[in-house]
């Protein structure tokens, strides 16, 4: 016999969750930030990589719905990833609908002299991106984007190589105009949703962000998008 137990107007602990899909993210030994931030707010803070301290919304004004975050400049997440002298961005993302102006998708951006390794939506919609190099000069690349319709972004960085910036959906792919060796900017830890500029503070929603602490191969960069594609899927975000 089953049985029932009213326990009242008790409030059950703001818990995360763990998505299912956490444990599943390829190439986990450099895997360093991993947000599911279409599973509702406590869920998308964390850091499910299990490498950081989780990160911490700021400014409030973030909404998590079924699906995706929307984030902006008054309300994004900051994490505590530090920028490495590698990376790799897995980013399921697109303008809020309705909205227009710069958008800070991820990073660090303080100038182009600390560029940090960020990725922001220009007016024209092009995701645009800087990389901090040697001497203060940044390596810039563009792609173009889906405008208001999702897409699935990905970006290596290697220290002494151009940066390859490629839009998964879209199939076109920008490089950076430098090749000197990188060097970590002063800009701070990474942020979602913003990046270090008062001009870039307009809407964007995110579904998912991998954040890798080396350039991946093409091959390993392809299984990280391959993941993050079926993992939106899930939520009704085709990429």
């Amino acid at each position: 016999m089953a049985r029932v137990f009213d326990i009242g107007a008790v409030d059950l602990p703001d818990l995360a969750y763990p998505p299912l899909d956490a444990a599943q993210v390829p190439h986990r030994e450099n895997l360093v930030g991993a947000f599911f931030l279409g599973l509702g707010e406590k869920t998308g803070e964390r850091d499910w990589s299990g490498k950081s301290n989780h990160a911490a919304l700021v400014g409030g004004a973030a909404d998590f719905v079924a699906g995706y975050a929307s984030l902006s400049g008054d309300g994004y997440l900051q994490t505590s990833v530090d920028e490495e002298l590698e990376m790799t961005y897995v980013i399921v993302m697109r303008r809020k609908p309705g909205t227009s102006g710069n958008v800070g998708i991820i990073g660090n951006f303080s100038g182009s002299a600390n560029a940090g390794i960020s990725l922001y939506l220009g007016e024209t919609n092009t995701v645009q991106g800087n990389t901090s190099r040697v001497g203060g000069v940044s390596g810039s690349f563009s792609v173009a984007s889906n405008a208001a319709e999702w897409g699935l972004y990905t970006l290596q960085v290697p220290w002494n190589e151009q940066a390859r910036l490629r839009n998964e959906t879209g199939d076109n792919t920008g490089t950076s105009s430098y090749a000197a060796d990188r060097e970590v900017s002063a800009s701070g830890p990474i942020r979602i949703g913003r990046i270090n500029s008062p001009s870039h503070v307009n809407g964007v929603d995110e579904a998912l962000v991998l954040i890798y602490d080396t350039a991946l191969t093409d091959g390993q960069t392809l299984d990280a998008a391959e993941f993050a594609r079926a993992h939106v899927a899930q939520m009704g975000i085709v990429v």
